[in-house]
């Protein structure tokens, strides 16, 4: 069963921000500069935690991980929600 999910991070190192963000946008869609939602299952989010535990530096960076509600329920601002029409419209299947 797939659940709604955010993943946040903050990435000390340039370069390692970009392999990051970079594997995000394979896995979900782009909300803000370091934030990201995806519909996956639980297994498939145990997947992209240890992915994402390769790529990060423990010591220095952060990446959090939130089952949240679905985005039907989220109350969204601004003009980036009007600039993608079509890709939002996927995201808020229940």
């Amino acid at each position: 069963m797939l659940s709604h999910w955010l993943v946040c991070y903050d990435v000390v190192c340039p370069k390692r921000l970009q392999k990051i963000c970079k594997f995000m946008k394979a896995k979900g869609f782009h909300l803000q500069a370091s934030v990201f939602y995806l519909r996956a299952s639980q297994r498939e989010i145990d997947a992209l935690i240890e992915d994402l535990s390769v790529l990060m530096d423990q010591a220095n960076d952060d990446i959090r991980i939130y089952h949240v509600a679905p985005l039907t329920q989220a109350r969204m601002m601004g003009s980036v929600f009007d600039a993608f029409p079509g890709v939002m419209g996927d995201l808020f299947d229940p």
